[in-house]
Formats: C-alpha cells, sequence, structure tokens
C-alpha cells in the first residue's frame, strides 16, 4: 500500500508547513533501486539469518575442541552463504558473534553481497587460524612464582583432605617403622647374641656404636630387613599420593565425576567422605600400576640423591631429579604403567620453562621444610627458663606453630608435581593444538 500525500498535509491529513511537509516528502519518497534491492536483501537476509547460526555451531565446536580455558571471543569460524558459497570476512563475522548485524532498515547498518561472499578461505583454513590465534593469546610463561601460587591454590581447595589422607600414611608409616624395628633388634638378639641391655630402646635402631657397625652384622641385618619393608613403605606413599592426585585434580576444575567437590579450606566431613567414595574406584584401579611406577622412580631417585651430597654433583643429578618429579601424575591422570610414565614426566619437563621454573621451588620447599626441622630444638631452648615453666602456653603456642609449619611445607612437597603437572599438561595440549592447526 502507497501513501500519497498532498502538499501542506500529513500522513492523517494534519496541515503542515513548508519546511515538514519537504521533511515527509523527503523521508517517504521511495528510493529508486528500493523495489529491485527488495529480492537481495531477502537473500542477504536468509543468508546472514544461516551464517549466524552456522558460526554459533562452530565456534561452540571450537571452544569444545580447544578446551572450557578459550577465553578470546574474537575466534571465529567461517560460515559459507548459502547462496554464493562464499565464505565470512572478518568484520561480517565479527558482528556475528557479537550480535551487532541488523537488517536493513532505517539507520541501520547495510550488508553486502560481497561482505557475505568475499574472501575465500575455507572452514578448514579459518579454524585453523582461530585455533593458533587462541592458543597464542592464551599463552602465559611458567614461572616459579606463578608454579608456587599454583601450589598453594591447589592445597588450600583441598586442605583438610589433604592433611587428613597424609596424618593417617604418616601415622601408619610410624607402625610399620616401630614394627620393623622391632623385628630387627629381635633378629640381631637371637642371630647375632647382642644383648638387650646394649641395644636400647628395643623399638628403635640402636645408636650403639659398639653394635651398630659392620663387624657385629647389625648394620647388614639392618640393610636386609629395609630391602624387605621399603617396598611397603612405597606403597603406603603411593596410596597418599595417589589419593592427592585424584582429589586434588577434581577439586581443580578438571573432569569431574564427583559433583560434591566444593573448593573450601574447611569441608564438612559428610561432603569429604562422599567424596573420597566417589574417587576411591579409580584409586583402587589405579594404586597397583601407581606403586610400580614409584618403585622405578625411588630406585632412581636414591642413588641421586646420595650423589648431590656432594654439592658438586648438584648441576648434573639436579635436572635428572626434577626430570623424574611428574611420573607419579601421570601414571594417575594419563594411566601409564612403568617406564612410560617415567618418559612422560621427560616429555613434559623439557617443555619451554617448566624445568626452569621447578627448580625454584622445588629447591626452596626442601631449603624451608629443613630449616624448620633444625630450628625447633634452638627456638625452644632459647626460651627463658620462667616463661617455660610460669606461662608454659608459650612453648605450647610456638610448638604447634613449628609442627603446623613443617606439615604445610611437607603438603606442599606432595602437591608441587601435580601443580607443575597440570600447567605442563595443559602447555603441551595447546602445543599439540597448534600443530594440528599447522
Amino acid at each position: 500500500m502507497t501513501l500519497s500525500f498532498q502538499p501542506g498535509l500529513g500522513p492523517r491529513g494534519k496541515i503542515l508547513d513548508d519546511s515538514n511537509a519537504a521533511s515527509v516528502r523527503k523521508r517517504s519518497a521511495p528510493a529508486p533501486s528500493m523495489k529491485a534491492a527488495v529480492p537481495s536483501m531477502h537473500i542477504a537476509r536468509l543468508s546472514l539469518k544461516h551464517a549466524n547460526l552456522h558460526s554459533e555451531i562452530c565456534y561452540t565446536s571450537l571452544r569444545r575442541w580447544q578446551g572450557s580455558d578459550c577465553r578470546s571471543p574474537a575466534v571465529v569460524c567461517s560460515a559459507a552463504s548459502p547462496s554464493s558459497g562464499g565464505s565470512l570476512n572478518q568484520p561480517v563475522a565479527d558482528d556475528l558473534m557479537s550480535g551487532d548485524v541488523h537488517s536493513n532498515s532505517l539507520g541501520s547498518r547495510s550488508v553486502s553481497a560481497e561482505a557475505l561472499t568475499g574472501g575465500g578461505e575455507t572452514l578448514d583454513g579459518r579454524l585453523k587460524v582461530g585455533a593458533s590465534e587462541a592458543a597464542a593469546s592464551r599463552e602465559t610463561p611458567l614461572t616459579a612464582w606463578g608454579l608456587l601460587k599454583d601450589t598453594v591454590s591447589i592445597l588450600y581447595k583441598s586442605f583438610w583432605p589433604l592433611i587428613l589422607i597424609f596424618a593417617a600414611t604418616d601415622v601408619t608409616m610410624y607402625a610399620l617403622h616401630r614394627v620393623s624395628h622391632r623385628i630387627t633388634n629381635q633378629a640381631a638378639m637371637s642371630f647375632l647374641g647382642i644383648d638387650a641391655g646394649n641395644i636400647g630402646h628395643l623399638w628403635y635402631l640402636s645408636n650403639n656404636p659398639a653394635i651398630a657397625n659392620f663387624e657385629t652384622g647389625y648394620q647388614y641385618l639392618v640393610g636386609v630387613f629395609f630391602l624387605f619393608v621399603f617396598p611397603l613403605n612405597v606403597l603406603l606413599r603411593s596410596f597418599a599420593a595417589t589419593l592427592t592426585v585424584l582429589y586434588a585434580w577434581k577439586n581443580a576444575g578438571e573432569p569431574n565425576e564427583c559433583p560434591n567437590l566444593q573448593p573450601s579450606i574447611i569441608p564438612p566431613i559428610r561432603s569429604m567422605y562422599k567424596n573420597i567414595s566417589c574417587i576411591w574406584p579409580k584409586m583402587r584401579t589405579s594404586l597397583g600400576r601407581v606403586w610400580l611406577v614409584d618403585l622405578l622412580v625411588a630406585v632412581r631417585v636414591l642413588p641421586l640423591q646420595f650423589a648431590s651430597l656432594l654439592l658438586v654433583t648438584l648441576p648434573l643429578t639436579m635436572p635428572r631429579l626434577l626430570a623424574l618429579q611428574l611420573a607419579n601424575p601421570a601414571s594417575v591422570v594419563e594411566e601409564l604403567e612403568g617406564d612410560e610414565a617415567i618418559a612422560r614426566s621427560h616429555e613434559l619437563t623439557k617443555l619451554r620453562g617448566v624445568k626452569k621454573a621447578l627448580l625454584w621451588p622445588y629447591v626452596g620447599l626442601i631449603l624451608a621444610l629443613r630449616a624448620v626441622s633444625l630450628g625447633r630444638s634452638p627456638i625452644l631452648g632459647a626460651l627463658p627458663t620462667h616463661v617455660v615453666k610460669d606461662v608454659p602456653e608459650i612453648p605450647f603456642a610456638i610448638y604447634c606453630s613449628i609442627v603446623f609449619l613443617s606439615v604445610l611445607l611437607s603438603r606442599l612437597q606432595d602437591v608441587l608435581p601435580l601443580a607443575v603437572f597440570m600447567r605442563a599438561h595443559k602447555e603441551d595440549r595447546e602445543l599439540k593444538l597448534k600443530e594440528k592447526a599447522a
């Protein structure tokens, strides 16, 4: 329907002055090419709807392909126009992603057919470029400070569960050591004829230099029982490490089948029990595999640790020690066995900046734990006698603080390999995506 206007009258017959009438005539006059542009506008609108839907699907797929950490909304998929078979060029694609494309009405932006069909790049090519740009935008250099913050964050989110897990493990290992020492001393009395009075406390190994030497055979006996007990010690450590990796890995936002996990420093006991019950089946199936990996790592680590005591050998031993740190989480998370987990640990620590970032937290935590252990007795011994007698709460509070600090540093040592593995695993995944895109 066409509205006609008489001079001086509006659409409803209102009387207008000359300027208003001219304005109305100017606005209502049809454009010369409007009728000719209607079919192309209709095709453009249909193409935009199709391209918008297609770009949303491509973008969603790309986000899933690259993981949930895709932060760059500028990653755009090519969307072919159904009429021309072309692909969206960058300005139109940006508008589609931001929802800034409107129909060709008065005062809106117009979209030409050239914008819809421009380019000539294929969908695979644009996907590859978008994947490379997204991965490059997310790359952040791995530093020792950032790694230490990740370690503290992981421990904070699972603090009390990890404390209780390792507390139970340490109590069990303490009981195992006492039993093994008692059996060793009993064997020394039975087979070596050593008197119990010369040994001292039967639940601990003897420190008497007249007995604790190779001439009496006591040291050989200690070595034999150590070989028997050592695999059990490793088994207990593997149990705690596997449970720690599974619990902290899921609580750090990784794929999680346990919906009850809550990132809180003090979770309810009931919730913690449900969480451990949820990861228990996977822990049970992983324990044997992780135990074998830890045994292989221990066989390699012990000689390196003894060689490191010379200090001059640190430039040779330290890189090899660092290269073995990720074998345990690699075995738990990626379900690798034996030498495969060790090879994977070597592979991840060779990534850019990983070994350098791991060095200072690894050495720093060892030195800090050693300093706390050596400084406990001098600090308590430096307290005045009248303070110890009159205000026993002060030495008790100092002692509890030192113990808590020691436990905290020990747990940071246990969580550090997982923090390194998570960062290295993510970087390795991004590198493989970039290789695919190339």
